[in-house]
């Protein structure tokens, strides 16, 4: 139990502490929308970024996670809670989060699709775009096929292997766990050494817990138990959540297109609608090569700011997200 007049000195604190700094409230993601309109993704919140299969979210996912990664490498700290929860007494809670100044901040991606080949592959090609301007297609790098000039891919690859070896002690991946259960007991091993800034769960349909009848019974458990999760290990928490709307693929989705989403939509703290125009559908659809794509990213729920949208260029080859020359409107 906490009476108001201590919770409010150490938010005051905090919140003292960040003015002067000028650091941004959350893990910062390479997507300008959301580092400079919203202070990045805030501890101890939960998000989804929603959108047709194959639209590219768990490309952003990872462009967050290795854009989080190197921030956190630069600043060599995570930004701190301005907030005190509920189990803050409790043992296991002062082990998770106690004495965060004194541990290597990471970012966690629990991968639920795919095999750790191919993330590992998609975050080289990212990388070495992000790093180098050369585009690989993670695609043919999985087969060992890589086409173009052979010296120029190799010195950008290995520009790629070198920023991941430097970041990667602040990035943790995940593959074996399937459940909640099975995953909060590695994040509770994991807190006992690193501070957790950021949880990509990739994604929420693949959770094989909470064995409830029905759909919408399972949604809510999982919902409510990745919700607790941001509390407990105060780090942020997103999820990518799929559509179900067959026939409206090319438009912008609603709330309402979450699959079983109600329960979603209410414990989530913002949600982020991700979609193409419709030309783009249509040519990949008639299986034309698409070189990028120009994607539409929405906040369509926020508790702490105000809902808005904004645009960025997708590189499907490599999964790169182009913010800075044709970006934000």
């Amino acid at each position: 139990m906490h009476f108001l007049h201590s919770l409010a000195n150490k938010v005051i604190v905090e919140l003292t502490r960040r003015t002067k700094s000028g650091e941004p409230i959350g893990t910062q993601t390479g997507i300008p929308y959301i580092d400079e309109d919203l202070g990045g993704l805030p501890r101890q919140t939960l998000s989804y970024l929603v959108g047709d299969s194959g639209v590219g979210k768990s490309c952003l996912a990872t462009y967050m996670l290795l854009t989080g990664a190197k921030w956190l490498h630069k600043r060599k700290r995570g930004p701190a809670s301005a907030y005190v929860t509920d189990n803050e007494d409790r043992e296991v809670h002062r082990k998770h989060v106690a004495q965060k100044e004194n541990k290597l901040p990471i970012v966690v991606f629990w991968s639920l699709e795919m095999s750790e080949s191919m993330v590992v592959t998609r975050v080289l090609a990212q990388m070495t775009k992000i790093e180098t301007n050369i585009t690989i297609s993670y695609e043919e790098l999985l087969r060992g096929k890589l086409s173009g000039d052979q010296r120029e891919t190799a010195i950008a690859l290995k520009r790629g292997i070198d920023v991941i070896q430097e970041i990667g002690p602040h990035i943790a991946m995940i593959f074996r766990d399937r459940t909640i259960d099975q995953f909060m007991g590695t994040l509770r091993e994991l807190a006992l050494r690193y501070d957790i800034c950021l949880v990509i769960v990739d994604y929420f349909r693949k959770i094989q817990d909470i064995t409830m009848d029905g759909g919408v019974h399972r949604q809510e458990a999982v919902s409510s138990a990745l919700m607790d999760m941001a509390r407990e290990f105060d780090c942020h928490v997103m999820s990518i959540f799929d559509l179900n709307r067959e026939g409206e693929k090319a438009s912008r989705p609603r709330l309402y297109h979450m699959k079983w989403g109600t329960a979603a939509r209410y414990d989530a703290d913002y949600i982020f609608f991700m979609w193409w125009d419709r030309k783009d559908k249509r040519d990949r659809d008639e299986g034309k090569r698409i070189r990028d794509v120009r994607v539409h990213l929405e906040l369509a729920k926020a508790r702490s700011a105000s809902t808005g949208k904004t645009e960025v260029w997708f590189v499907p080859e490599c999964g790169w997200f182009d913010t800075k020359l044709r970006g934000g409107t």
